[in-house]
């Protein structure tokens, strides 16, 4: 379904279509850019709801015409050190895949603008339908998962180190801050495994590719990082 020009320059929203299928990115939804879907695709009011909604879990809604995906992804904040939780809504139907996040998964927004200005990664990421295309953006955002465990690990390094110098009184704060940080990272990545778990029998219908292996192994990568 394209989306008319008229229409997006007035939406905080961006559109990419190769071939049949069009992918639409909006970054800071509003009730402006959640009225448009509601005016211009299938989705249930309360899907609608959720995707402006700070408190959603990981989820799955299932429905004839399409698939309403919650996901959270850590992200670092080097200002406090702590990770937090970052929302992606999706939607996915046979000719569409819509995303609604906050602009700050920087693997997500990059491969919306890859795809938006080189040809080959139009083709690599669309020509297998909707759900390679969601596949090669979770599977992005769990790649991206590392660098911020590694940070983790890093942090508590530097803390150990601390506790045989002559700083100790610091290093056994920070050490509560890095458990607090782990348990924060733990909490946003383990009620992904069931919802990516779940995910590949529902997309199947939405995809010329059969994806078993690759979100087997999606899988593999979430349970790790959920038992790290």
């Amino acid at each position: 379904m394209a989306i008319p020009e008229v229409k997006k320059e007035e939406l905080n929203l961006e559109s990419l279509t190769w071939g049949d299928l069009t992918w639409v990115n909006i970054e800071q939804a509003t009730e402006k850019e959640t009225k448009y879907l509601s005016e211009n695709y299938p989705f249930h009011p309360l899907d609608l709801d959720d995707c402006l909604s700070r408190i959603q879990r990981p989820k799955i809604d299932e429905y004839k015409d399409y698939l309403f995906l919650v996901f959270h992804f850590p992200v670092f904040s080097k200002e406090v050190r702590v990770t937090t939780p970052s929302q992606v809504s999706v939607f996915i139907g046979q000719n569409y895949l819509i995303t609604l996040h906050k602009g700050e998964l920087k693997p997500l927004v990059k491969l919306f603008k890859e795809c938006q200005i080189d040809e080959e990664s139009r083709q690599e990421n669309f020509s297998q339908g909707p759900g390679y295309l969601l596949y090669r953006i979770i599977d992005r955002l769990v790649d991206y998962c590392l660098p911020i465990l590694n940070k983790i690990g890093d942090n508590i390094e530097e803390a150990e180190d601390r506790i045989f110098s002559d700083r100790m009184r610091g290093a056994i704060k920070e050490i509560s801050a890095l458990r607090r940080d782990v348990i924060s990272f733990r909490r946003i990545i383990w009620p992904m495994r069931a919802v990516v778990g779940s995910l590949e029998p529902r997309v199947r219908r939405f995809t010329k590719t059969d994806l078993a292996a690759y979100f087997g192994d999606m899988v593999d990568h979430v349970t790790r990082f959920g038992t790290a």
